[in-house]
């Protein structure tokens, strides 16, 4: 069973069961202080009647009047529990006299608060309290107000004790029903609390579960849960965790494929001119070839293969350093149109060569990027030797430098043997050459070379080629704005 679930059933039980209790006995508390509050009210309205009336038949002397009054008046309050005491004032020379009072004071042993409120009463004050009476063996309230002639002085005190049996009886019953309603409360509640438990112990049931999945490396699993809650918040954040742990994966299994086939390329690219540099070293070595012509052209084969694995070597360590995040490229604004123009005179020799005519255009002559120099002019080198490369002999290159939504456009196109179209998502992979590519050299990584260098400079590359008729690469770079002149 679900420990947390019953662990939230449980604080929030005791917390239902204390709030219970504490709003019962605040509650019973207030109650019992309402009922003696209005009994103490009507005790205090029926003395003061009485007080009205014992004055009235003393002024006019009525005994008889007095006698009957008192009897029916006792008869009636004797059934509510309520004895009425009479007493006179006899300090005062206008006290009523004692033909109008019922009990004689001096022979009851009466209470400190009871003398305290008859003193008070004597003084004009009507006073009342609640306490338990040794006397009466019970809860009383006692109540003590004084008698006033018309002359509003004080000529006597008349005095209440009414037990508060019905009172208790009332209390009591409130408290069943109180007892009753809570017990219907805290059922209620329990089924409450387990509904709104389960709402919160669930889904983080759901999560453990899932996390477990996502130990196991099954990310295709999602939790499910759509709330709008801290709860929704953390499923939420579980599921991008799983989308997250899924692409490292594929980006993982991509990496080692790519190393994979990185190291089966890279063996493959150089076992055959080492093969080729073993069989003309042991064909020199054992003394095969005595022509000086053929020793100076086995030499120079040799020295062609070092020199493609040297090209091989540094493409691969100039790749590794690029592609490497913590490699620091050297970045300023500079005019790109003065690095293909540095590029263009340093290949002026191999153009010449070749009999390769190329021309360059712009659109704005200043056109200026954020850039590594050497390494834009690294990438142009690659673009416009493999133009060079797969051109014909007396065959034109043209370089166009534009601008276009607040990038540079750098397009380099030849009119050689051109790509197949199935072979153009390859040529920016490692190893990659053009359709005939057994009598052209090179390592087959200087397109990487360039897709590297562009995309740390958040630009793209892209190539549109048609088989026999030439390529055209286009490079976009960010604009940057010229330097403060």
């Amino acid at each position: 069973m679900n420990r947390l679930y019953w662990r939230i059933f449980l604080y929030f039980g005791m917390a239902l069961i204390v709030l219970s209790v504490f709003i019962s006995l605040v509650y019973t508390r207030l109650n019992r202080s309402n009922i003696e509050e209005i009994s103490q009210e009507q005790l205090r309205l029926l003395a003061g009647n009485i007080g009205v009336q014992v004055n009235y038949y003393a002024e006019e002397k009525d005994t008889d009047g007095f006698s009957s009054y008192l009897t029916a008046l006792e008869e009636f309050w004797i059934v509510q529990n309520t004895d009425i005491w009479l007493i006179s004032n006899a300090k005062e020379k206008y006290g009523m006299s004692s033909d109008f009072t019922n009990v004689e004071l001096s022979h009851v042993d009466l209470p400190d608060r009871t003398d305290e409120i008859i003193k008070n009463a004597y003084q004009g004050a009507t006073e009342s309290y609640s306490d338990y009476d040794e006397i009466y063996e019970r809860t009383m309230i006692h109540l003590a107000a004084p008698i006033r002639d018309k002359a509003n002085r004080i000529i006597g005190v008349v005095i209440l004790n009414s037990a508060m049996e019905r009172q208790e009886d009332t209390i009591l019953k409130y408290q069943q029903y109180m007892v009753i309603s809570i017990l219907i409360a805290l059922i209620a509640s329990a089924f409450i609390v387990m509904f709104f438990t389960k709402q919160i112990s669930g889904p983080i049931s759901r999560m453990k579960q899932f996390a477990f999945k996502l130990a196991k490396g099954n990310y295709e699993e999602k939790t499910h849960i759509k709330r709008r809650d801290e709860i929704g918040d953390l499923a939420k954040s579980l599921d991008i965790l799983s989308e997250k742990l899924k692409e490292a994966e594929e980006m993982h299994d991509n990496i080692e494929q790519n190393r994979r086939d990185f190291f089966a390329n890279i063996s493959h690219e150089l076992r055959t001119p080492i093969t080729v540099l073993k069989g003309y070293a042991e064909a020199l070595a054992d003394g095969y070839i005595s022509d000086d012509e053929k020793q100076k052209d086995y030499l120079a084969r040799i020295l062609r293969e070092c020199t493609g694995m040297e090209r091989l070597v540094a493409d691969l360590l100039t790749i590794s350093k690029i592609q490497n995040p913590d490699f620091e490229i050297e970045m300023e604004v500079t005019n790109v149109i003065a690095i293909m123009q540095d590029v263009l005179r340093s290949m002026r020799v191999i153009l010449a060569k070749r009999d390769i005519t190329v021309t360059m255009d712009y659109q704005d002559e200043i056109s200026f990027a954020l850039c590594d120099y050497d390494r834009i002019r690294q990438l142009f080198v690659v673009l416009v030797q493999n133009a060079v490369k797969y051109s014909e002999d007396g065959s034109s290159i043209e370089i166009y430098i534009g601008k276009e939504d607040k990038k540079l456009i750098i397009t380099i196109t030849d009119h050689g043997i051109g790509i197949a179209e199935e072979q153009r998502e390859m040529i920016f992979e490692r190893f990659a050459r053009g359709s005939n590519h057994e009598v052209k050299d090179g390592s087959g990584l200087g397109l990487v070379v360039a897709r590297s260098i562009v995309e740390r400079h958040n630009g793209s590359i892209e190539v549109n080629s048609t088989l026999g008729e030439g390529s055209c690469f286009i490079v976009r770079l960010p604009e940057a704005k010229p330097p403060d002149m």
